[in-house]
Parts: structure tokens; sequence; C-alpha cells
């Protein structure tokens, strides 16, 4: 009999405040601001237009120093020069960001950061076994495995990711971690080399063409060509690549049992969602729409075979 242990992600956080003022996102993690009498919004507003100013005019260690005066309640950052990288110590672990603008999400309430991930991908809605296979198709930093590790035990996790700086953050992320296999490719819908246009300040980079002066000749394959077998959850986060993903993944279908999928704006100079093209590919390939995130246009999508 299997008795393979069951893993249920359940999810218990507090979402931060809206955005005002255009302030920067993280600074809204810090306290809360809605609840607060007005001589302490006042003094929070002027504070977090100074930390605006330090993170606008800092680098590297300077910026690490300036940004652990404000934010170190649950960690604190660093400018590692041995690897030109910025880095999070959080629970005795050490977390690498390409740049200062990646790093930011998670210099104040990093436990946030971990959970709303996982959130926005609809994870809370069905069980992982041990043993469960996970591919992370634009697997960055590794920020997806690293937030099922928190609530998922024993798995074993296939991460993709062409950007050759984030895809070392993603190698130091889980180096010390089991059942992995990390490849510095894009999944795609032919294996060869392609363009890949870059945003480094915002991880928004594509195979999708849109304006930089940032491109790189990188490799892609397919999902078919990995032969990986049985998948309980295939993670699509593509940057509007989405559909050719799943193209190059079609003779994998029957074998994956879930797919989430970001499907948000993102798809070149147009920012275009792949919302319908991607459901309509999945929905004829016996796949059905069981949990949706509208704030980032995420849908999980459940194989009815």
């Amino acid at each position: 009999m299997d008795k393979r242990k069951i893993n249920k992600i359940n999810l218990n956080y507090s979402k931060p405040n809206i955005n005002l003022l255009n302030l920067p996102f993280f600074v809204f993690r810090k306290e809360p601001f809605k609840k607060r009498k007005k001589l302490f919004k006042l003094f929070f507003i002027l504070n977090s237009y100074l930390v605006t100013l330090l993170f606008k005019f800092f680098e590297k260690q300077n910026f690490c120093y300036f940004m652990n005066i404000y934010f170190q309640k649950d960690g604190t950052i660093e400018y590692s020069k041995d690897y030109d990288l910025y880095l999070k110590n959080y629970n005795k672990k050490k977390i690498y960001y390409p740049n200062k603008f990646r790093i930011a999400g998670s210099m104040v309430n990093h436990g946030y950061e971990m959970n709303n991930l996982l959130d926005s991908y609809c994870l809370n809605l069905f069980e992982f076994e041990e043993e469960d296979v996970i591919v992370d198709c634009g697997a960055n930093i590794g920020m997806f495995y690293l937030s099922l590790s928190e609530h998922i035990t024993n798995f074993y996790y296939f991460g993709y990711e062409p950007d050759e700086k984030v895809f070392k953050c993603l190698d130091l992320n889980l180096e010390n971690s089991k059942y992995i296999n990390l490849k510095n490719v894009a999944l795609s819908n032919t294996k060869t080399n392609k363009k890949f246009f870059l945003n480094s300040n915002s991880g928004d980079s594509s195979l999708e063409e849109f304006s930089t002066d940032q491109v790189i000749d990188i490799k892609t394959t397919t999902l078919d060509l990995e032969n990986i077998g049985k998948i309980k959850l295939l993670k699509i986060d593509a940057e509007g690549h989405e559909l050719e993903v799943l193209q190059g993944s079609k003779g994998s279908l029957n074998s994956i049992e879930f797919i989430c999928i970001d499907m948000g704006g993102e798809k070149g100079d147009s920012k275009d969602t792949t919302l319908v093209p991607v459901t309509n590919f999945l929905l004829l390939n016996g796949f059905e729409l069981i949990g949706f995130n509208p704030e980032r246009c995420v849908g999980l999508f459940k194989n009815l075979n």
C-alpha cells in the first residue's frame, strides 16, 4: 500500500496596504498604515521618501548599509563582491539576487513575499505527495522552489532559467537542496538558439521581442525532449512565451496533472496577455481551469484525463 506523505499548502498571511503616493511598494510591508494616526502617517511618508532617495542613489555596500538601517526585522541584506550579487540573510539561509531592484521585494516581510507567490499560483487548491515531480519554467532565482519547501517535503524539482546571471543565483540558492535538476536553458517549442531580450531590473526578460538594448543568444529546448515522465505540477512564467512552451510540451500533457501559468500582460512592447490562446490550448487538450488569480492573471489548470 502506498504510504507517501500528503502535503497541503496552507496559506495564512496578511497582505500589505495598497501603495500610495507613488512610494516603493516594499515600504508598506513594514508597518500597518491605514489604522495609524495622522502624525504617524506623515512621519511614515516623509521617511519613505528618504528611503526612496537612498534606494535610487546608492549601490552595493552603501545601498545595503542604508537599507539595513530601515529594514532588518526579518533579516539583513549584503552585497557579495565574490559573485557581484546581492543576498538576503533569512532564517539562517543566504538568498542571492542579481541586482538591488530584484532584492527590493524581499527586504521587508520576506515571509509575505514567499506566501504571496504560492497564493498567486493558487497552489492551496490541491495536495502534493512525497516524490511528486515539479517542473519550473522560468525558475528565476529559485523563489518558487524555496517557497514550496516551506510547505512540502521530498519532491523532485526541474528548474529552467535562461538568464546566465539569474541562473547563477538559482544555482547558489539551491546548491544544498536534494532532488533538483537545474538547466541554464529556456523552454520553448523548438530546440535551437534564439534571441533573448533582457530586462534585468524587473525580471521581465523574454523570448518575445520588446524594446531593449540588451539582447543575447540563448539555448532553447522543449519539455517533450526532456522526457521527464509523470509530472505533478508544471509552473510556467515565460513572460509572454507561454503558448510556445505549451506547444513544446504537447506530447507530455497526458503525463501532467496540474499546470499553473502566468498569462499576464507581458508579450512584446504591446504587453498583450496570453490568456485567450493559452486557455483555449489547454481546454482543447483535456484541461479545465480550477483556479484563477485576477491580480496577476494566473490560472491553475487540472488534467481531466
